[in-house]
């Protein structure tokens, strides 16, 4: 048990560690435009990544979860599965780019420079569909220092060189070429180091293989796609497809660029939770039960203080990244936040599901998610705009999460929840308190950050919000350095 806990613990920090080299220069790219430019300059920066997010999963979405799951199990056959994979995202991502570029020249309403950066920037979906497959090798094989040196490598690259041109006078479509050109790079040399320490994968196109794969990827990608659709489409609603309320975004996407900071930790999270539970699920029922506790103990509470930190500090985090730029983006910022919490609870969730080969019964969940943030935003954007916009992410995600949860109570584990939501109930309080009496004793922001996460531990402890063996466990994984040699039963 330890061995795992110790596993998930290393693996997740260099996977979160591998994400922020990664994605960091997307953020600095967006703040320096914001103070270097204009906020528009800003906003159609962002507006770009919307249009990249959503058809990056019409790429056959779902794919790398298949590879991490498979190679998992037997990394040397997975020379012809990855060989595959990478062809059917060549033809797709192709067709898929094929098809924006055509909307975009011949009929979408954004003015030339707008239809410039978003061609540019979303040419990238053809080499990041082929580097997120082979970033789920390297962690199906234990190599996820491989990631976290590629994009140390790629991400320094770009935001040097990105940074230096936006001070040199440099706009979003500079910088657009910066990203296509680093991106390109990346998979480049993902490809080189799979060749060189694993092998080369075969590309061909296989109709048995996959006859195989086929029903397992067809849930993956559907709730790749709703995925997509429900995290783009408030952003997509509300520039209207052309150029005049692309300031919104801009507000909108300066409150999700934080959003997306952490976001980081679960998109990290559920490949490494999902090579733990491959592994222990069927030899042991028990362990895997206790291994799912602990991770919704750590993603509840976790994900609980940052909700709670964000939301009372949210002007003091706006000011600091954007000066003056978007002050909307606080109290959009304050709603949004709160969707952090159901994506985290639901990552043990959504793999353990995975793990028990009843991942199709997600896609109800993800469906009614999708229709209800799609829904949500119609009716509430005419009246609240981006609020309504957040609002719509905030409830489809708890709806998500919920209806997922009651489904691996029913179909999987069966286990009381009182334990672990009364000791988050009376930690809510009791912080939410002191953050109310910081506004009248005026704390600077700083010592309000300190001061609380003291109260939010301490009110954890005291309500009983972890086991004694649980915090006996981490005890011994911050004495221990060799994980090697704390193999055994917790």
């Amino acid at each position: 048990m330890k061995y795992w806990l110790w596993r998930a613990l290393q693996g997740t920090a260099l996977a979160v560690i591998a994400e922020l080299l990664s994605r960091m220069s997307n953020t600095i790219f967006f703040i320096l435009l914001t103070w270097q430019t204009t906020p528009v300059e800003a906003s159609t920066f962002s507006i770009s990544f919307v249009y990249t997010g959503l058809l990056t999963a019409f790429c056959l979405g779902g794919l790398e979860q298949l590879l991490n799951c498979e190679a998992s199990h037997d990394l040397a056959s997975s020379r012809i599965t990855l060989g595959n994979f990478l062809l059917a995202r060549a033809l797709t991502a192709i067709i898929i780019y094929g098809g924006l570029f055509l909307w975009l020249v011949k009929y979408s309403a954004y003015d030339q420079y707008t239809v410039l950066v978003i061609g540019l920037l979303g040419s990238i979906i053809i080499p990041e569909s082929f580097t997120n497959l082979f970033q789920s090798f390297f962690i199906a094989a234990n190599r996820v220092h491989y990631i976290v040196g590629l994009n140390a490598l790629t991400g320094l690259a770009r935001v040097c060189l990105g940074a230096a041109l936006i001070v040199l006078g440099g706009n979003s479509a500079t910088v657009a070429v910066v990203v296509v050109v680093t991106s390109w790079m990346g998979m480049l040399i993902a490809f080189l180091l799979v060749g060189k320490h694993f092998f080369w994968p075969s590309i061909s196109l296989q109709k048995r293989l996959w006859k195989h794969y086929v029903r397992a990827e067809t849930p993956l990608f559907l709730m790749a796609l709703m995925a997509a659709l429900e995290g783009n489409f408030d952003s997509l609603l509300l520039s209207g497809g052309g150029s005049n309320d692309i300031i919104l975004v801009g507000s909108y996407s300066a409150a999700a660029t934080i959003l997306n900071a952490l976001l980081i930790i679960p998109n990290t999270l559920r490949q490494i939770i999902l090579s733990i539970f491959s592994a222990t699920f069927y030899m042991d029922r028990e362990k895997s039960l206790r291994l799912y506790m602990i991770f919704m103990r750590i993603a509840l509470y976790g994900a609980l203080f940052c909700c709670l930190l964000i939301t009372f500090i949210a002007p003091e985090i706006v000011s600091m990244m954007y000066r003056q730029s978007f002050v909307l983006s606080i109290p959009i910022l304050q709603v949004l936040i709160w969707s952090f919490l159901w994506t985290m609870l639901l990552v043990p969730n959504g793999r353990l599901m995975l793990t028990a080969g009843i991942q199709h019964r997600a896609v109800l969940p993800q469906l009614a998610g999708v229709l209800l943030n799609v829904g949500l935003n119609l009716a509430l954007q005419p009246t609240f705009s981006v609020i309504g916009a957040a609002i719509a992410k905030v409830c489809s995600a708890a709806l998500v999460f919920w209806w997922c949860f009651w489904i691996v109570r029913w179909e999987i584990y069966s286990f009381p929840i009182g334990s672990m939501v009364w000791p988050a109930v009376g930690t809510t309080i009791i912080t939410i308190i002191f953050f109310l009496l910081n506004d009248w004793l005026h704390f600077s922001w700083v010592i309000e950050v300190i001061i609380g996460t003291f109260v939010y531990i301490f009110s954890l402890c005291l309500l009983g919000g972890f086991q004694k063996e649980e915090l006996q466990a981490f005890w011994h994984f911050l004495r221990i350095r060799d994980h090697r040699a704390i193999r055994g039963e917790i």
